[in-house]
């Protein structure tokens, strides 16, 4: 019986496995076709849901667009999407909703001054929220080698 039971999980777990390896390469060519800028998939496995997020990295519209492609405020806020958001399910979703609306939004920041300046201020301000929080981030974890 017990023989029969890892077979009949063994099967199930390659079946699982081959269904995430199709949606995997769906979403891989999807992307880059360039039908879709970001998507979002879980896939159920024995030890729990593994989720998967793909997008085209470094767009970060609104950052590029108030402060340039290379600027520093600009590399905090992708660093905060790798390193913090696609670690959540909600910064997940935010990711997505992002990859789908961000165009639009540079676009309006850059044809409207008073809005460009206001949005500018704010990401200012989470950028250096951001930097704090990240600086805090690295001495916690030095105190904890000491």
């Amino acid at each position: 019986m017990r023989g029969v039971l890892v077979s009949i999980a063994a099967v199930e777990t390659k079946a699982l496995k081959q269904s995430a390896e199709r949606e995997i390469n769906l979403l891989k060519r999807t992307l880059e076709a360039g039908q879709i800028k970001a998507a979002s998939y879980t896939v159920k496995t024995p030890g729990g849901n593994l989720n998967i997020v793909a997008y085209t990295p470094s767009l970060c519209f609104v950052a590029t667009t108030c402060f340039g492609q290379d600027d520093v405020k600009t590399k905090i806020f992708r660093c905060w999407r790798d390193e913090v958001l696609l670690n959540y399910k909600g910064g997940r979703k935010f990711i997505v909703w992002y990859y789908s609306n961000g165009e639009v939004m540079a676009r309006k920041l850059s044809s409207n001054r008073l809005l460009f300046a206001i949005t500018k201020g704010a990401l200012n301000g989470i950028a250096l929220l951001l930097r704090l929080l990240c600086k805090a981030k690295i001495l916690k974890a030095r105190m904890n080698n000491v």
